[in-house]
């Protein structure tokens, strides 16, 4: 049985002796550990707790399964997820796989670093360097035969190394509502980024123009080569180090990430050969890996964010609405509007009305609302419905980055608006 960190949170006063006792030892950019504490400001009335908390070595790591790169491997030995920052090009997909945000981007470095537990000193039989430094006591480390972790904790059976200690262990039943304490809200993080934007547009946009010239009978195979092309090249903006990039496809056999460059790649390959060697078969292949390639890239969200599924901006239901959209194929046309209709409709009545967002929404309905009406009554001008519809599937992939959640263990307890973040 691997060693664990015990942590008792009966001792925690949120020093930070253990952060800064990693951060020597390793010369890092980032911080590996995260102090999580309740009730900083000590009101009267309220507990004061403190959580150490850094990558918790999972038996089942969704890390080492998410790293497109193969950077992330498990010591056999020590049982310790260890990331080798030379082979990581700072995609960043381990961390928004990472319920406990271990893995953090290295902004000097341009790649993810994450606590390796002081794998080389543990097999020295020595211990790791933020429990040498932990002065109360609160944070150890060594084998534990059995422990139940709080259910707050234990997300998708990962079989985090950790070992909660003292009552307050459970959090969820001690921790009083008080709506009217204000504190730090711990966010979730946002990955709105323009060039991911770009890249999932474009490669939508190439995919919809393949197939609909196939279907109005004409032949702009090159047009849709370069758009993919300028797509790729947007999504070098989101890497760390994209000349590290040919590493991508190590881990295609477990990493969605992987399996969408490999569906890219297989969708350039594809609308080449139709260029060079134009024929039914070629259209054909290369119309049914670019919807592939849309399948790949909604489960690289999918996989995070199980929500994102029924989200009107996935990139498979606006490339399809766009190729019924383009190819004036009504029937498909108006099933597509339908769907994805019900769909921004269901995310709107979760959102605050009144706000700018639900403002945002509200246009972007109505764009697709016309546009779409436009078509099927054959009296719209076509450009300027053509106008509408991009600006609304713009607008829509936009909202969907917005929405877009990572998990995060802080959201599973009671003190998710009340926590600071130190």
């Amino acid at each position: 049985m691997n060693s664990k960190f015990i942590f008792d949170i009966r001792k925690c006063v949120a020093c930070k002796a253990c952060r800064v006792a990693c951060n020597i030892k390793n010369s890092w950019n980032i911080a590996a550990r995260d102090i999580y504490v309740y009730n900083a400001e000590a009101t009267p009335g309220l507990p004061v707790i403190s959580i150490s908390m850094a990558c918790n070595h999972c038996q089942n790591a969704v890390c080492l399964d998410s790293c497109p790169s193969g950077a992330i491997s498990k010591d056999t030995v020590t049982g310790a997820i260890i990331l080798e920052s030379s082979k990581c090009f700072g995609c960043q997909y381990c961390s928004w796989n990472c319920p406990f945000k271990a893995p953090k981007y290295d902004m000097r470095g341009r790649n993810m670093e994450k606590c390796n537990m002081c794998n080389q000193s543990i097999k020295e039989n020595q211990l790791p360097a933020c429990v040498n430094a932990c002065p109360t006591g609160a944070l150890s480390f060594g084998r534990y035969d059995s422990h139940d972790l709080p259910v707050w904790m234990y997300k998708e059976k990962l079989g985090p190394a950790v070992v909660l200690n003292g009552q307050q262990a459970g959090l969820t039943e001690i921790i009083p509502q008080r709506p009217d304490y204000k504190s730090q809200k711990v966010q979730n993080t946002k990955h709105v980024e323009w060039s991911l934007i770009s890249f999932t547009l474009l490669s939508a946009a190439s995919v919809t123009c393949f197939i609909s010239s196939f279907l109005n009978g004409k032949q702009n195979e090159i047009i849709s080569l370069v758009i993919l092309m300028l797509a790729g090249l947007f999504s070098f903006f989101h890497l760390g180090k994209p000349w590290l990039s040919w590493r991508s496809l190590i881990n295609i056999r477990k990493s969605e990430l992987s399996r969408e460059i490999a569906a890219y790649l297989a969708y350039m390959v594809s609308c080449i050969f139709a260029f060079l060697l134009p024929s039914e078969m070629t259209i054909i292949a290369g119309s049914l890996t670019g919807l592939i390639l849309m399948l790949t890239i909604d489960r690289v969200y999918t996989r995070v964010d199980e929500k994102s599924a029924l989200h009107s901006g996935q990139v498979l239901l606006a490339a399809l609405t766009a190729i019924a959209f383009f190819s004036h194929s009504m029937l498909p046309l108006l099933f597509m509007a339908i769907i994805r209709f019900i769909f921004s409709m269901n995310t709107m009545r979760k959102k605050e009305t009144g706000s700018y967002e639900y403002l945002f929404r509200f246009v972007r309905l109505a764009f697709i609302v016309i546009a779409v009406a436009g078509i099927l009554s054959g009296k719209a001008d076509i450009a300027a419905a053509s106008v509408l519809f991009v600006a609304g599937e713009m607008i829509d992939r936009f909202l969907f980055y917005m929405d877009f959640k990572t998990p995060f263990f802080m959201n599973g307890i009671n003190f998710e608006n009340q926590a600071e973040r130190l």
